[in-house]
C-alpha cells in the first residue's frame, strides 16, 4: 500500500485554517484539489503546521490560509525557502478586502473555490514550464560549453524569448517570468544583462522574430 504520508510528487498544498474543521464542505474541497494536485494537508493548528514545512527538504509548497490567520503565520514562514506560493482564501468578502498581504511570493486573495482552484491550476502549470525551461537550458549550456561566448548567447537568448513568447499575452505573466529568470541567474552577469536587454527592447505591441 501507498503511503498517503509521504509525497511523491514536487509540490505539495497545505492548508492552514484555524475554522477548517468547520467547513461543511471539506471533504468536496479535498476532492476537487485532489484533481489538482495529489498531495494536500490541512491543519487547524499553527504549531503542527509549521513543523511539517520546517521538515520538508524538496518539495515545494503551496500554501492556502485565511485573512484571519494569514498575519499569525505568515510573520513564522516568510523566510521559509520551502514556500513556494501563497494563497489567500476567505469565505467571508469583507475580511479578504480589509486585508493586504505584502509577500513577493503572494499569489491573489479569492473568496471563491472555483477562482481559487484555477490559480493554483495555473500557478502548477507555470511551476512545471518553469522547471522544464531551465531543465533543458541547463541541458543546452552543458552542450554548447565550448562553443564562442558570442554563439553561447544567441543560443540562450534565444531560448528566453521563445519562452517568454508562449506565455499569454498579459503583461505581468511576462514581467513574472523576467523576475523569476533574473532571482534564478542572479549571480550569472551575462544571461542578467541579457534579460536587461530584453527587457529593455521588448514591447508588447511588437512580436519578436
Amino acid at each position: 500500500m501507498v503511503n498517503r504520508q509521504e509525497n511523491k510528487e514536487s509540490i505539495t498544498i497545505v492548508w492552514f485554517d484555524s475554522n477548517i474543521h468547520l467547513y461543511n464542505h471539506a471533504k468536496n474541497i479535498n476532492e476537487q484539489l485532489r484533481q489538482i494536485n495529489d498531495y494536500n494537508l490541512y491543519y487547524s493548528e499553527i504549531e503542527s503546521c509549521i513543523n511539517y514545512i520546517q521538515s520538508i527538504d524538496k518539495e515545494k509548497i503551496f500554501l492556502i490560509t485565511s485573512s484571519i490567520n494569514a498575519s499569525q503565520i505568515l510573520s513564522q514562514i516568510n523566510t521559509l525557502s520551502q514556500i513556494h506560493f501563497i494563497f489567500i482564501f476567505d469565505f467571508d468578502k469583507e475580511q479578504s478586502n480589509a486585508f493586504i498581504v505584502d509577500d513577493l511570493k503572494f499569489i491573489g486573495l479569492y473568496t471563491k473555490l472555483d477562482n481559487l482552484y484555477l490559480s493554483i491550476q495555473e500557478q502548477i502549470e507555470f511551476d512545471e514550464k518553469l522547471f522544464q525551461t531551465f531543465s533543458f537550458f541547463d541541458q543546452r549550456e552543458y552542450l554548447i560549453q565550448d562553443l564562442s561566448k558570442q554563439t553561447s548567447d544567441l543560443l540562450w537568448f534565444q531560448l528566453f524569448n521563445n519562452i517568454i513568447l508562449e506565455l499569454s499575452h498579459d503583461q505581468s505573466a511576462k514581467n513574472e517570468m523576467i523576475n523569476l529568470y533574473r532571482q534564478y541567474y542572479q549571480d550569472n552577469l551575462k544571461n542578467l544583462k541579457l534579460i536587461e536587454k530584453f527587457e529593455h527592447d521588448y514591447c508588447s505591441d511588437n512580436v519578436i522574430q
